[in-house]
């Protein structure tokens, strides 16, 4: 007995349905169908967006090698769409973390 939740991901796009085994049976959730961010980095510009179908409070974060250069909030609005001019960076690598308290995406870039 207890409350389960299966989920499958193909690609950029996930599927989870919530179901529940008791005694007397098993009763299945709706199914939410969801798609990770879109990250793109071309001349020196991040750019991403996500459709927020529950409502999270993002945040993003950029990390070098060292630790944290960069974080802001990106707010609950059902579309979050971004653009981060990234000229002043140091060559190197970045790691990209968009999160809210349910769900994390990275995106790894080369400056």
């Amino acid at each position: 007995d207890g409350n389960y939740s299966m989920n499958l991901k193909v690609n950029d796009t996930r599927l989870s349905k919530e179901f529940a085994v008791a005694a007397n049976g098993i009763s299945v959730g709706e199914s939410k169908l969801r798609f990770d961010p879109y990250f793109n980095y071309d001349e020196n510009v991040l750019k991403l967006s996500y459709l927020n179908f529950d409502g999270e409070n993002f945040n993003l974060n950029i990390y070098d090698e060292n630790g944290l250069v960069y974080e802001t909030k990106l707010g609950k609005d059902f579309s979050i769409s971004s653009g981060y001019d990234l000229s002043r960076l140091n060559s190197g690598k970045y790691r990209i973390v968009m999160s809210s308290f349910n769900n994390e995406f990275t995106y790894s870039l080369n400056k």
